[in-house]
């Protein structure tokens, strides 16, 4: 248990600061300022899935459903935070821009904790 509230207090320092976000993990992870500015304040924050915008549903069905699920969130107090893979970058928290990019691409694959490495690693979408 110890052990466990280290790395989370670690993986806490490393999201809600800019420390570790600086150096090697640049090119690994991209918190959105909304959700590190939340994470900081100690404000709910909700993680999202982005498979609905990329293999749910049709543009633009699936952009207008991932906004109006993100406005819920909001409406609710707590932040919302879409998690997707793009151009090999974790994304925890996604722009407009980067909403609609997954909602019309027709290349997004669908990535788990089995094959992340592999799609990073390639610099897939």
């Amino acid at each position: 248990m110890k052990m466990l509230k280290k790395l989370s207090s670690g993986f806490w320092r490393c999201i809600s600061t800019s420390s570790c976000m600086s150096g090697k993990y640049d090119k690994l992870f991209k918190v959105h300022p909304t959700v590190r500015v939340a994470l900081a304040e100690h404000r709910p924050v909700v993680a999202l899935e982005s498979t609905i915008i990329t293999h749910g549903m049709p543009y633009p069905h699936n952009l207008s459903t991932a906004k109006e699920v993100e406005a819920i969130v909001r409406a609710e107090g707590a932040t919302p935070a879409t998690v997707g893979v793009l151009e090999g970058t974790v994304h925890v928290g996604l722009s407009p821009e980067e909403l609609d990019f997954l909602a019309r691409s027709k290349t997004a694959l669908k990535v788990s904790r089995r094959d992340l490495s592999y799609v990073i690693s390639k610099v897939e979408n």
